[in-house]
């Protein structure tokens, strides 16, 4: 399964340039995040590359002007994340300009109501998310990048067996480093419970976007967040056990927002600033799954915030996701010095 002969690395880390304009890995703004980043002991860099369809439907994805960096912008900023002792997991990711949520690209299954006629969407899109990837993966091996996400949340589209099958080999014709790919819990659950994603042991490892809901209280304590994502433990572990692959947090945290531990993917609603309820949400994920030795670290979601989101407005602070200047930064810090059995970093200074 695994050609690097060698263990999934422990990522301790964040995602980095989501929905980033054309031209920011060049700017004053990100080298002052990536120092920011290096500070608090970031160690892996989910470096996003946006790449665009015009909707959910589209078989066409496509480099964008607006939204997905060039080349040598990217080759750039990842000489910087590598300069400043970090390393980089190259993640291109499919955003809609239709505002529909990645997971939600789906095609029917070759329908023929008419009999002579058939339209192969799936394959007219594999072909061109797989060309996508290739050119990035290309890239990433050029410039001595050690992981690439091959595809983030895409829901829909993992039954499709033979076609993830057939891009993962692609990838991995060009590139050498470590190859993962980020789904979601419920993406998970199926490979548990079904044939749905048989592809996944084709990868590295498993990427994950972790988000738990369920808890009651509206401010949870330290020690009920981590019972309650201690909860979880049993059946990821299966899910390792029965794929084979290491399983890290690909986007995990929650809002500085009070409440946001509840809902920890929310980000419409129009909750008042609280950095502390983002800092023990994140610590007790971390004290949670540390010494479980089928867990692999996690990438913070996120380093930056590229959108205008009235609702982060708040008196007090930024209620958003973001953790710099924040009180999560300083557990960021903290955990990244905390001795780990798989981890291939000295810890910081």
């Amino acid at each position: 399964m695994n050609p690097n002969k060698t263990d999934f690395p422990f990522l301790r880390g964040a995602n980095f340039g989501f929905l980033a304009p054309r031209g920011y890995y060049d700017s004053a703004l990100a080298e002052e995040r990536l120092n920011a980043m290096r500070d608090a002991g970031v160690r892996w860099v989910s470096l996003m590359v946006c790449i665009m369809q015009d909707t959910f439907a589209s078989t066409r994805v496509y480099a964008d002007y607006q939204l997905t960096p060039a080349d040598d912008e990217l080759a750039r900023v990842i000489e910087k994340i590598h300069a400043r002792g970090m390393e980089v997991l190259l993640k291109p990711a499919i955003e809609c300009w239709d505002s529909a949520w990645r997971g939600r690209i789906r095609f029917p299954d070759g329908d023929q109501q008419i009999q002579g006629i058939r339209v192969d969407y799936w394959g007219q899109w594999f072909e061109s998310k797989t060309r996508a990837m290739v050119h990035y993966a290309s890239l990433a091996e050029r410039l001595g990048v050690k992981g690439f996400t091959a595809g983030q949340e895409l829901d829909a589209t993992e039954y499709q067996h033979a076609h993830w099958l057939r891009l993962i080999a692609a990838v991995r014709g060009v590139f050498s480093g470590w190859v993962t790919y980020n789904t979601t819990t419920g993406g998970a659950l199926h490979a548990l419970k079904s044939d749905r994603a048989k592809w996944f042991p084709a990868c590295d490892a498993l990427g994950m976007s972790y988000y738990p809901t369920g808890i009651e209280a509206q401010e949870p304590a330290f020690d009920e967040l981590v019972e309650f994502m201690r909860r979880d433990i049993p059946t990821l572990r299966e899910v390792s056990q029965k794929l084979g692959l290491k399983i890290y947090w690909a986007e995990c945290g929650c809002r500085s927002a009070r409440g946001a531990a509840r809902v920890p993917y929310d980000y419409a609603c129009d909750w008042p600033y609280d950095g502390e309820t983002q800092a023990r949400y994140f610590e007790a994920m971390l004290a949670a799954f540390w010494d479980e030795p089928w867990w692999s670290g996690f990438q913070y979601w996120k380093w930056d915030e590229h959108q205008v989101r009235p609702q982060y407005a708040q008196a007090g602070g930024d209620a958003g996701f973001t953790i710099q200047g924040k009180p999560a930064e300083a557990v960021m810090l903290a955990w990244s010095r905390k001795p780990h059995s798989q981890s291939k970093h000295p810890q910081t200074p």
